[in-house]
């Protein structure tokens, strides 16, 4: 093979891979660009306040906040405790109160060291008029609460406690409430 043949088929050769490359190039950079020209987007941030269609909240007598923890004598009636709601809404309201603790068909505080109970009842105003319109609270059962003037706006009503008498062993007895609030 002479030189001339020889540098013809590099050149040859240089040429092709030359070709190969730019297609590459060219398919690379029109996929790119294909990839980039995607339609300009736009964001908008949206923020709003909605305002709470109800609320529910504890208190003694006095309205002074209530704690998480209430202490009731035995046989007693703990009547130091008043519910307030509101609503803006006019659907029906209904409240449901459980015990943590139920069971033997009562409502009942556990001993923190033992599996020993002390049962109890509560009393719930139904009728937001907190003038004397009491009933039995049946654990786990919806019960319509009543509006005031025709509406929720501000009703409000006493919640008492009774825990039934008898002989216990000493120590600290609990129980967790749930009062849960539907129809909203």
């Amino acid at each position: 093979m002479n030189r001339k043949s020889k540098s013809n088929i590099v050149s040859h050769f240089t040429y092709k891979i030359l070709l190969i490359y730019l297609f590459l190039l060219v398919g690379i950079s029109s996929f790119s660009l294909f990839g980039a020209t995607s339609l300009d987007t736009k964001s908008i941030f949206l923020n709003t306040s909605v305002e709470a269609a109800s609320e529910f909240y504890l208190t003694d007598l006095n309205n002074a906040p209530l704690g998480n923890n209430v202490s009731v004598a035995l046989g007693q009636t703990y009547s130091n405790i008043r519910y307030h709601f509101s609503y803006s809404g006019s659907n029906q309201i209904k409240v449901t109160i459980s015990s943590s603790n139920y069971g033997s068909n009562s409502m009942r505080m556990k001993h923190d060291g033992a599996n020993l109970y002390i049962p109890y009842t509560m009393r719930f105003d139904y009728n937001g008029q907190a003038s004397g319109g009491m009933s039995n609270v049946t654990h786990g059962m919806a019960k319509d609460l009543s509006k005031v003037s025709g509406s929720y706006a501000d009703v409000y009503g006493n919640i008492e406690i009774i825990p039934t008498a008898g002989s216990y062993i000493s120590g600290s007895y609990s129980d967790t409430i749930t009062i849960n609030i539907t129809g909203l």
